[in-house]
Formats: C-alpha cells, sequence, structure tokens
C-alpha cells in the first residue's frame, strides 16, 4: 500500500505516514493543510505515473536541476514560503519512492523492485480546492 508523509510544508507540521487507500476522507479545519496534502499527493502520483510509462533517464531528469520543485510549484501555484529547513516529502508508491527534504535541492527517487512487474498506465485526476475553472487558466 502506499504511503504519504509531509513535514513542515506550507501549513503542513507533521503529517505522520498516512497509508493512501482506494476511498480518503480528509477532514480538518480551514487552512490546515488538507489541500496542500493532496496537491502533493497528486504531484507525486504524476511523476510516478511518468516514469513507469517513460524512458529510464526522466529518474536522472527529476533528480538533478531543482526539476522536482520547480515543477511542483509551477504545477500548483506554490510559492517560496511553503518550502523550510526542516521539509520532508516522503512518498512510497507503488513502484517508486520519493523523498525529498530541506528548502531546496533535489529528492532522492529509487525504483522499487517490483517496478517492471508492478508498472502500469493509471488515469490520474486532481480538481483543486478551488473548483473554479477560471482561476485555473
Amino acid at each position: 500500500m502506499a504511503t504519504l508523509h509531509i513535514k513542515g510544508f506550507g501549513p503542513i507540521e507533521d503529517s505522520t505516514t498516512i497509508e493512501l487507500t482506494p476511498f480518503m476522507l480528509l477532514m480538518g479545519r480551514q487552512s490546515s493543510g488538507k489541500s496542500t496534502f493532496m496537491k502533493v499527493l497528486s504531484y507525486c502520483r504524476w511523476v510516478e505515473k511518468r516514469i513507469m510509462v517513460s524512458t529510464d533517464d526522466l529518474i536522472s531528469q527529476y533528480t538533478h536541476y531543482n526539476r522536482f520543485v520547480k515543477e511542483l510549484k509551477q504545477f500548483n501555484r506554490l510559492n517560496d514560503e511553503y518550502f523550510r529547513d526542516d521539509t520532508l516529502i516522503k512518498y512510497d508508491g507503488d513502484t517508486i519512492q520519493i523523498e525529498y527534504v530541506g528548502k531546496s535541492g533535489n529528492p532522492k527517487i529509487l525504483r522499487k523492485n517490483n517496478f517492471a512487474q508492478g508498472r502500469f498506465n493509471s488515469k490520474l485526476c486532481y480538481i483543486p480546492a478551488e473548483r473554479n475553472l477560471i482561476s485555473a487558466i
């Protein structure tokens, strides 16, 4: 089962390790990090999918030149204030592991032993909390 742990990222102080089940219910106060959690989760799943369906050099592209962080910021319209010195994003997916630590730098991305057998082309969809299509344009 896939898991995600976020610490020191935006409004999230420490999510602990959360198992990603087929049905999840996120509850919390306004501005407590529910949408931030989903943004990071959807981005990590998207990176995993890209790695599964592409060539071997894509992992290298995400682990160099701050591409992981740049795309995360651009994809979700995040600013630098979300990232802190104690930031931790640890995603343990079905076929890869992603670990990002700190305010800047590159993540460690590792393929799991079952990568070749576990590969699949899932369909991903994320509807942002804003739900306003005009704001996304």
